[in-house]
């Protein structure tokens, strides 16, 4: 495990355990995704490789952030 993606995690148990955010809103407070979007699927777990997105008002448009560019803001 990298240092960015030891810190993700740390971020994310952190901010679940103390606000309970998802790790979608930890993503929107990083300012990766619109606040018009929705988690339509979580990443792979056993991958790390991406969180997918959707738009709320227009269900075929999809948006996929990199985990590795979650990892990079967490530095």
């Amino acid at each position: 495990m990298t240092k960015a993606e030891y810190n993700y995690k740390s971020n994310v148990r952190r901010l679940r355990r103390e606000h309970g955010y998802s790790g979608y809103k930890v993503a929107q407070l990083l300012g990766m995704v619109p606040s018009n979007y929705y988690r339509m699927e979580n990443f792979s777990k056993s991958t790390m490789t991406y969180v997918t997105f959707q738009v709320l008002d227009n269900l075929s448009s999809i948006y996929s952030i990199p985990i590795s560019k979650l990892f990079a803001e967490c530095d």
